[in-house]
């Protein structure tokens, strides 16, 4: 008789015992467990172990720039190829379950060549909003975490976001950037992006990066 009490006691310990946690709950603490460049992200939580798989949709472009000498259907297909650092960083925007390639514009950029020489890139654009149609969209929902990847850590990052309606370029609201991360409000938005790297003697510059939300 005593022994089964002791059993049913261990039953109803562990029964309050699990019904207190909640896993689902993790503040999950993902590690990227692949290189981004195959087409998806693979992660694992670094405190539950749960792992996932984020698809990068939309152009998956890591090199080329909308400012390319070609059509702008060309300049936006698939390539994975990285000219870091002679040309700009990519830029992949990262959320709770998509990420996609955020779009160069406007961008200024010096890199040292093999011989000691510098060399020097200048390549202007017209303002996002004008280039709405040919900007890559990661859905989000209210309050949702985007984490910012670059090819080397930048010096500085800001972020301008616009109605896609905008039509007055200094019409826009400032975002906080955390630790490479925003937080993303629900609905159809244009982000402007402008990252600089300073202070490496081998490459350097300002690009003006851009990419849109949607719900």
């Amino acid at each position: 008789m005593k022994t089964r009490t002791m059993i049913f006691a261990l039953i109803i310990a562990f029964s309050f015992l699990f019904a207190g946690c909640d896993f689902s709950q993790c503040d999950h603490a993902w590690e990227r467990t692949n290189d981004y460049e195959s087409g998806s992200i693979l992660e694992k939580c670094l405190k539950c172990d749960e792992e996932r798989t984020i698809t990068i949709t939309g152009n998956t472009s890591s090199a080329e720039s909308v400012l390319d000498d070609q059509s702008w259907e060309e300049s936006l297909t698939p390539n994975t190829e990285s000219k870091f650092p002679a040309n700009p960083s990519s830029f992949l925007i990262t959320g709770a379950n998509s990420a996609v390639y955020g779009s160069k514009c406007t961008y200024s950029w010096t890199a040292k060549q093999e011989d000691g020489t510098a060399m020097g890139i200048e390549a202007d654009s017209e303002h996002p909003l004008e280039l709405i149609e040919y900007i890559n969209a990661i859905k989000v929902s209210e309050g949702e975490t985007l984490t910012f990847t670059f090819e080397a850590l930048p010096t500085n990052i800001t972020v301008k976001r616009y109605e896609l309606t905008a039509s007055d370029y200094s019409d826009y609201v400032n975002i906080p950037v955390n630790d490479g991360c925003i937080v993303a409000s629900e609905g159809d938005y244009l982000y402007e992006v402008v990252v600089r790297w300073e202070g490496d003697a081998s490459y350097g510059g300002i690009v003006y990066y851009a990419f849109r939300t949607e719900k």
